[in-house]
């Protein structure tokens, strides 16, 4: 099974590199192939991360959520992406804990999901787009 890691990254000491290493570890020894985002370089502009995010997720057969994903438009972006496209999402919890449901409330207000009607590679980085532009305003 293929799995890409998705979580927080913007405003993390390292780009929470370590978060994101110390998972794939951990999943290669469950023996998983293990797509980690944090491989890419740290120089691009955000707009250019998003369509090459999407395009490790279309790879993948799950998703890897690590703590703090609900704060993090980026892994908010690739989970709902994930999720339209019915792959599995696998949520790391605050107290550590993990779950292998499908999370159904990803619509939800209170984690800051505007649309969860996207189910195009193209859609879900226009909603991307219109989230980095929201911020910079």
């Amino acid at each position: 099974m293929i799995v890409y890691i998705t979580g927080p990254m913007t405003g993390y000491d390292d780009y929470n590199r370590k978060a994101f290493y110390d998972a794939e570890i951990e999943l290669d020894r469950e023996g998983f192939t293990v797509i980690n985002p944090a491989k890419m370089p740290m120089t691009m502009d955000d707009k250019q991360y998003m369509p090459i995010c999407i395009a490790m997720v279309e790879q993948a057969d799950a998703v890897y959520a690590l703590k703090g994903w609900q704060n993090s438009i980026g892994a908010l972006t690739e989970i709902t992406y994930a999720y339209r496209q019915n792959k599995k999402v696998i949520v790391r919890h605050d107290d550590g804990s993990f779950t292998a449901e499908e999370r159904n409330a990803l619509c939800m207000p209170s984690l800051k999901v505007d649309s969860c009607d996207y189910k195009t590679e193209k859609e879900a980085i226009e909603v991307w787009n219109r989230r980095i532009e929201d911020e910079q305003n």
